[in-house]
């Protein structure tokens, strides 16, 4: 089926007459029109609304209140929710499919956010629950109260992927192999990481991954907070990083902080024999190597 967008005709004639329903704060009619994310109705005709090309910031006041809100975005496309108007009730909200869902609205809504597959960016305050699945990735800068996790299957599930910081204002226990991925710019001057901000108790019991992507390919030396809580550390640190190959790094925990430290490279000596004797251990976070 071919994709509309708001200049088509067409897509504007629907719409009106949509409109024209009557109702709509109070009845299942936002329902079908949030079903067009992904597919077509089967009750109205209308196929595959290209979200992105569509007028959500203009009307988004009207489709408060849906029972459910399924966010179908396929592989590749992204749908963004913008606009004055807001998500409340008790209703759940579920993202799957590979595509994203960018949320600038707020979700003030007391029911679940299930993020079954994909990624889900929320740029505010999630109130109700985040369940985050074995494939779901949440981004953004979101402000979490309540969140669980089903454990992680890759690096690209059950995946917390903060832009600048997302924080967790009831504590956070990764109970479950979680993955966290956070970008670092390492220049000389303006160091800075991605940052997981905990209000409460962090919680360890479970396998937790770092995934740094770095700004530079030449990644400097430096001490980069990567999580920071107010509360207690239960548990014990479980801690592993991807995305330094070659490079020497350690993860280190002081004062109430997670830091990743870039170690400086050694420059190469000439008439050097690795003997062995003090560590048979060739690797890069080895001291003697």
């Amino acid at each position: 089926a071919p994709l509309y967008d708001i200049n088509n005709p067409q897509v504007k004639e629907y719409y009106e007459k949509w409109i024209a329903l009557g109702n709509l704060p109070d009845n299942d009619e936002h329902f079908w029109l949030f079903e067009f994310f992904d597919y077509q109705s089967p009750t109205r005709g209308l196929k595959q609304v290209h979200v992105t090309e569509y007028p959500l910031v203009a009307y988004f006041s009207y489709f408060i209140k849906p029972a459910v809100l399924y966010a179908m975005p396929t592989k590749g496309q992204c749908v963004t929710l913008s606009g004055t108007g807001s998500l409340t009730g008790d209703m759940d909200l579920w993202k799957s499919q590979q595509g994203t869902l960018v949320a600038n609205v707020p979700l003030d809504y007391t029911g679940t956010t299930y993020i079954s597959e994909g990624t889900l960016e929320v740029n505010g305050e999630i109130k109700g629950n985040v369940n985050l699945r074995a494939r779901g990735t949440l981004s953004g800068k979101a402000i979490v109260n309540a969140i669980s996790f089903e454990g992680a299957l890759n690096y690209e599930g059950c995946r917390l992927m903060p832009t600048e910081q997302m924080t967790f204002k009831q504590g956070l226990k990764l109970d479950r192999k979680v993955y966290m991925e956070m970008d670092i710019t390492t220049a000389e001057g303006s160091q800075r990481a991605d940052l997981i901000k905990v209000e409460g108790d962090l919680g360890l019991s479970a396998p937790a991954i770092f995934t740094i992507v770095p700004a530079e390919n030449d990644v400097q030396p430096g001490k980069f907070k990567l999580i920071e809580y107010t509360g207690q550390l239960t548990g014990k640190a479980n801690f592993s990083v991807r995305g330094l190959t070659g490079l020497s790094y350690e993860i280190v925990h002081e004062d109430k902080a997670i830091y990743l430290v870039i170690n400086a490279q050694r420059s190469a000596a000439q008439g050097v024999i690795w003997s062995g004797h003090t560590s048979n251990i060739w690797d890069y976070q080895t001291p003697n190597f």
